[in-house]
């Protein structure tokens, strides 16, 4: 990075960032985040890594934290069974989902030996009014040979409800056999489902999970993430019109694009607007956008800014 632009990444952040990030879940999904700053921008994006949230020990930061990595994790995965798991009272103490969970993780990893394969999984919890657990989540195909259908228990004369048998539901009966009840179905809109989940996250879970340091999701370690698919520099109308939820420093939107064999709308705005990503000369931008009888008071860009980014340009 030039010095100039170093100067101004550390003076004035907000100049140096693209107006969207288009991100990739699926083959067919993405999501689109537009920042709220109209500020002329400068170059190629200055990226850092966050140390993290700085604001994690309250509600609204975590929560929206946990739903969108809890919806990433369910579309950028190949599930095959959403699932519901209980815990039987004679088999755990149903309030005790810690305790559970990690007698749950010993489970499938040694469900994962004898099979010769890793069970991938992600897991939302859901509270009760009586302070007891139940989870739903994702499993891969991997689990597949350890399903039974519910129809097979119903023929040998089991005691089971008709819905399942009817709706077509497997159980997992080591599951059922160690912890408690359990039904997988086969999904059929991954989409649809992954939204849905999230709605498990909400703010009465969160402040019981913070009171005894419980987590808002489990997943197995490895799963795929979202992927930065492109930058766009300058407004784009067609994006706007995607936007879905608007926020103070930004707003955002999810897309899927129904296409043909190389037709990619998407990428073609990118690379259509790849020629903004070029740097603008910073004396030009200081006499077009900061004529001196025109920068307010407030204004940070002030002549000891520009004598600073000057210095570090022709330095």
């Amino acid at each position: 990075m030039s010095a100039y632009l170093k100067a101004m990444s550390e003076l004035r952040p907000e100049l140096c960032g693209p107006d969207y990030n288009v991100y990739r879940y699926r083959h067919d999904y993405y999501k689109i985040v537009r920042f709220a700053s109209t500020a002329p921008r400068f170059g190629p994006p200055v990226r850092t890594v966050a140390d993290g949230f700085k604001n994690e020990d309250k509600l609204p930061a975590a929560l929206s934290r946990a739903r969108r990595v809890c919806l990433e994790l369910a579309l950028c995965n190949e599930w095959k069974w959403f699932c519901t798991f209980t815990i039987a009272q004679n088999n755990f103490d149903r309030k005790n989902l810690d305790g559970f969970y990690k007698r749950f993780k010993e489970w499938l990893k040694y469900q994962s030996e004898k099979l010769g394969k890793k069970i991938d999984y992600l897991l939302v919890p859901e509270q009760h009014g009586d302070g007891s657990w139940h989870l739903h989540g994702f499993f891969t195909d991997v689990v597949d040979p350890l399903l039974v259908p519910f129809k097979e228990l119903w023929d040998s004369g089991a005691d089971i409800p008709y819905k399942l048998v009817e709706k077509g539901y497997y159980n997992l009966p080591k599951y059922q056999k160690r912890f408690g009840f359990c039904s997988f179905g086969e999904i059929r809109d991954h989409i649809a489902c992954a939204h849905y989940t999230t709605k498990y996250i909400t703010k009465s879970f969160m402040g019981d999970a913070q009171r005894v340091g419980l987590k808002l999701y489990y997943c197995s370690q490895g799963l795929n993430r979202s992927t930065l698919y492109g930058d766009v520099y300058g407004r784009n109308g067609l994006l706007d019109s995607l936007l879905q939820h608007h926020y103070t420093f930004c707003s955002s939107g999810f897309v899927q694009l129904q296409r043909e064999p190389g037709d990619d709308p998407l990428r073609d705005i990118i690379e259509e607007q790849e020629e903004l990503r070029q740097p603008m000369d910073i004396e030009s931008f200081y006499n077009q956008y900061y004529a001196a009888d025109q920068i307010p008071e407030e204004d940070p860009c002030s002549d000891e800014y520009y004598q600073t980014v000057m210095d570090a340009f022709y330095g």
